[in-house]
């Protein structure tokens, strides 16, 4: 059963990795001590001294076996208990300049608004995601723009044609 599947790969888990294997070796050593006490018959033992001695080491190993799968088990479930757990961060967000277009902020695909001063308190788990969108931001600045290189091309059309009508151009 331990041959069928890649050891490597459970150990890469953690904790909980490690401790199934444990477990499962813990398991395949009790399930093999038992047999083992089923399979022996009473004619092989020769006197009542070697069956008591037979007996208490049996009995020995069959405790050490539970106590060791028992202790596996508990590492077992400390090792899920840290998977459930999931630490909380607060982070504080703040957006300068505040005026204008701010960011769409967004935490797991929910958007959170900034209050007037451009900030915001998340509480972020782990393995969620924030974040930052800047698309209206980006089609405010490229209206800008535009709008600059309108401005530059009324102002180039001005400078020629008051140019054309001046006397007292080229100095």
């Amino acid at each position: 059963m331990l041959e069928d599947f890649n050891v490597v790969d459970v150990l890469n888990t953690g904790v909980t990795g490690f401790a199934f294997l444990m477990l499962l070796v813990g398991y395949r050593l009790l399930s093999t001590v038992q047999t083992k006490v089923l399979d022996k018959k009473v004619e092989d033992f020769s006197s009542i001294d070697y069956f008591r001695e037979w007996h208490n080491l049996v009995n020995g190993q069959l405790a050490n076996t539970r106590y060791f799968m028992l202790f596996s088990g508990l590492l077992f479930a400390g090792g899920i208990a840290l998977l459930v757990y999931r630490p909380i961060s607060d982070i504080s967000l703040v957006v300068f300049p505040s005026e204008g277009v701010a960011p769409r902020i967004l935490l797991q695909h929910e958007e959170v608004t900034l209050d007037r001063n451009g900030t915001v308190m998340l509480r972020v788990r782990s393995e969620q995601n924030v974040t930052v969108r800047l698309d209206d931001l980006l089609k405010e600045m490229q209206a800008k723009a535009l709008e600059l290189k309108n401005l530059r091309a009324q102002m180039n059309t001005f400078v020629a044609s008051t140019e054309a009508t001046s006397h007292e151009v080229g100095f």
